[in-house]
């Protein structure tokens, strides 16, 4: 009798279920997660991707589960970390989701999205001078962020009014 190997079936689930987010199929998506999880439930990418299936689907909650789960098994996952903020964001959270966002830049501080998203927590709290710093300093991390230079230039719009 043959044992299966475990690191082989988990990554074919988790080529499965990436497969499929990309033709937007989020419920089989979530579902090869799931079973990569039934086999190792410390898996910090299956955590995150099905974290994403989840927002997709417009399950924060789930998400935010999920994300916590993923930088449970791995604190340094800066991905699962921002995502964490924007879905803490999206729940009308912002205090966690700046606490998550600060995180990811501990983690990697040139990692841009987490600068974005303190910066749209200062535009919500119309603190305008520190989200114009925040999104620049997305930019500086990556100059051709599209939602950092776009934020801006709102922001420059907004004040112009």
């Amino acid at each position: 009798m043959q044992v299966p190997n475990v690191n082989a079936e988990l990554e074919r689930f988790t080529d499965e279920g990436n497969t499929l987010m990309e033709q937007r199929d989020h419920e089989a998506a979530a579902e090869k997660f799931r079973a990569a999880l039934a086999l190792d439930p410390t898996h910090a990418v299956s955590w995150y991707n099905l974290g994403v299936t989840q927002d997709a689907s417009e399950d924060n909650e789930a998400a935010i589960e999920s994300y916590r789960e993923a930088v449970k098994c791995d604190p340094e996952f800066v991905n699962a970390w921002s995502n964490l903020g924007w879905a803490l964001l999206a729940a009308g959270k912002p205090e966690d989701a700046d606490e998550m966002f600060s995180r990811a830049i501990d983690v990697n501080p040139d990692y841009p999205k987490s600068y974005v998203g303190k910066g749209h927590i200062r535009l919500f709290a119309e603190d305008y001078d520190n989200a114009r710093l925040y999104y620049a300093m997305a930019l500086e991390r990556d100059p051709q962020s599209i939602v950092a230079r776009l934020s801006l230039e709102q922001l420059d719009n907004a004040e112009d009014e």
